[in-house]
C-alpha cells in the first residue's frame, strides 16, 4: 500500500494499521487525520465506524507529536551548536 496516496477510508478498522502509520511522512500523516475528523464530524459515519475512526486518529496524533518532538530536538541540537559548526547530532 502506497503511504502517499492513503486515505483515511483505506485505514480504518485496518489491523496493521499501526505499522502503516509508522512509515509515513509527517505531512500524509497530517492529511489523514485531517480526513478522520471531517468524517466523524460530518455525522455521517455509523456509531461503530466513528469509534474506529476515533481510535485511528488517536494513534496518529501519538505519531505525529512524535515527529515534532524528534524535529524540536534537532532544532535544539542545531540551535546549541550555533556557536560553532552547525550540525546535527546522530542518536
Amino acid at each position: 500500500m502506497n503511504e502517499q496516496n492513503l486515505t483515511a477510508e483505506q485505514l480504518i478498522g485496518k489491523k496493521d494499521a499501526k505499522k502503516i502509520i509508522a512509515k509515513l511522512k509527517f505531512e500524509d500523516g497530517l492529511a489523514i487525520l485531517e480526513d478522520l475528523v471531517g468524517k466523524v464530524e460530518s455525522g455521517r459515519m455509523p456509531l461503530d465506524r466513528s469509534l474506529e475512526a476515533y481510535e485511528l486518529a488517536s494513534e496518529l496524533v501519538t505519531f505525529l507529536r512524535g515527529l515534532l518532538g524528534e524535529a524540536e530536538g534537532k532544532l535544539k541540537t542545531i540551535h546549541e551548536n550555533a556557536a560553532g559548526e552547525i550540525g546535527v547530532k546522530e542518536g
